[in-house]
């Protein structure tokens, strides 16, 4: 079928309209609330006709694109009872459900490279460029500090001391990409529970994710570092918080000197793994163990008879205890070989060993256990 045009419009202006193929993009994922449109559970609603109007203009085929994991698994996904979750669900029976990733792997390649590029090179104007090309502020950082990450080479380091939704979304799927390009990520911010106010509620979701994609999370209490180092060739060094910042006035400094790239590595301890910064990165060891009851990831915490597993849904609590020897896969990654560390109640207490044992054999310490040193 040729195509000759393509009409782009709400729902409300394709009433008492048909057209050959309809292509209907719910755009909800991470980092954006369902409209109250799609999370509808009233079938004798308004929203009800416009969601039949969305799917009863086509005369030949509809296309409906929709993060299907987002929106039917997440707990801030549909609710159970809303249409759209029903319509998803004839979709899938009576059509064909085609990964994303089979049409275009990333929204940074392809056609979506060319406009990105350009999008970048719009920016470039005197207000980009400062006098001194090394001082920026958060009018102009983040379309340089793009750049500087998309021409990584090896490894990405961030300090960000509170992280939100709003703007780590905008780095998930470039941090995706540079990822399966065999580039590290590494991130680290403040523990949860020292996130602050509306920061607290994003920061289990934006850690979350963030392990999932690849990228290794590194908890450290108290810390207040804004830097970012790419390659250990350049260094980005202010007041502006990368993964959080909204509207405050920051500036930020570009740093592509080696000496001064290592003077920071050094000050802020990214190459030393020692015994506080472990305690902090294992203070509330998160697992692939989901819930039984919600399917959150449950977290590991020890009682007086031992370590079992909690579910960290305050509505849930769910728990389980864990027996002697059994492995149990955690969201740490292991300081050497980058695979999951794996917790182990054994005989001289609780530990992490790397579940890439035997050709790995690094052992990270537990809050209560014996073993207080690194092994390798």
């Amino acid at each position: 079928m040729k195509i000759d045009r393509i009409h782009v419009a709400t729902v409300h202006r394709f009433q008492g309209g048909e057209t050959d193929i309809v292509i209907f993009d719910t755009v909800e994922s991470p980092g954006v609330k369902i409209a109250p449109m799609l999370g509808e559970v009233d079938k004798k609603s308004d929203t009800a006709c416009l969601l039949n109007v969305a799917i009863t203009r086509a005369k030949y085929k509809i296309f409906l694109i929709a993060n299907l994991q987002y929106l039917l698994e997440s707990k801030n996904g549909l609710h159970k009872n809303a249409l759209l979750r029903e319509i998803i669900r004839r979709f899938k029976n009576n059509g064909k459900v085609i990964d994303c990733k089979k049409i275009v792997n990333s929204y940074f390649i392809r056609d979506f490279e060319h406009w990105i590029t350009r999008l970048l090179n719009s920016f470039r104007s005197d207000v980009i460029e400062p006098p001194n090309g090394s001082l920026f502020t958060e009018k102009n950082f983040y379309p340089v500090f793009f750049e500087d990450l998309r021409n990584a080479k090896k490894e990405i380091i961030i300090f960000s001391p509170f992280v939100s939704v709003r703007r780590s979304v905008q780095f998930a799927e470039l941090f995706r990409i540079l990822i399966q390009k065999g580039i590290k990520i590494k991130l680290f911010t403040r523990p949860i529970k020292e996130q602050k106010s509306n920061f607290a509620l994003d920061a289990a979701k934006v850690i979350e994710q963030m392990r999932k994609i690849g990228v290794e999370v590194i908890e450290r209490k108290r810390m207040h570092q804004k830097i970012a180092i790419i390659d250990k060739k350049i260094a980005w060094e202010g007041s502006l918080n990368i993964l959080s910042h909204r509207d405050s006035h920051e500036q930020m400094r570009r740093l592509p000197y080696i000496k001064a790239v290592n003077e920071l590595i050094r000050l802020c301890e990214i190459d030393e793994l020692s015994t506080e910064s472990i305690h902090n990165k294992i203070e509330l060891v998160k697992t692939f163990e989901q819930c039984p009851k919600c399917g959150e990831y449950m977290i590991i915490k020890i009682g007086k008879y031992g370590p079992f597993l909690v579910c960290p849904n305050p509505h849930c609590s769910k728990r389980r205890s864990i027996k002697k020897w059994d492995r149990i896969k955690t969201h740490i990654l292991c300081p050497k070989c980058g695979h999951p560390m794996v917790f182990i109640w054994g005989s001289k207490g609780s530990f992490l060993g790397c579940s890439g044992y035997p050709k790995c054999k690094v052992m990270l310490p537990y809050a209560g256990s014996k073993i207080d040193k690194i092994k390798k």
